[in-house]
């Protein structure tokens, strides 16, 4: 994967990262500091090799690959769900995968008519 280059870049990329079945780790049982895991359930940096399942947080901490865009990503995307506290609004009960790729993309489609200005 290549660095991003925006905060719609890093925002799809994200959404790309949680968009396959059982990517995505969410809801109460899930301790909001847990950011990724590996195969095997082992909480691990969103960064690492061994990463193949992510909350939201950590799946924006991924794509951005260390790019200071990554706190842009986190406001655009604040933007859309309407509170900055982005890891609370991923365990929510009852939210959904499909819910939180949703947000990304249209935080996505915000953060472009934004570069547009």
């Amino acid at each position: 994967m290549t660095a991003p280059q925006t905060v719609a870049d890093v925002l799809d990329a994200a959404a790309d990262i949680l968009e396959a079945e059982g990517a995505w780790i969410g809801g109460p049982d899930i301790g909001e500091e847990t950011l990724a895991t590996t195969e095997t359930g082992k909480e691990v940096s969103p960064t690492s090799s061994l990463a193949r399942h992510f909350c939201l947080y950590g799946a924006i901490e991924a794509a951005a690959q260390g790019s200071r865009i990554e706190f842009d990503a986190h406001s655009a995307l604040s933007g859309v769900i309407g509170t900055f506290r982005l890891a609370e609004w991923n365990h929510r009960e009852g939210r959904t995968q499909s819910e939180v790729v949703a947000a990304l993309r249209a935080a996505a489609t915000y953060a472009r008519q934004g570069e547009k200005a």
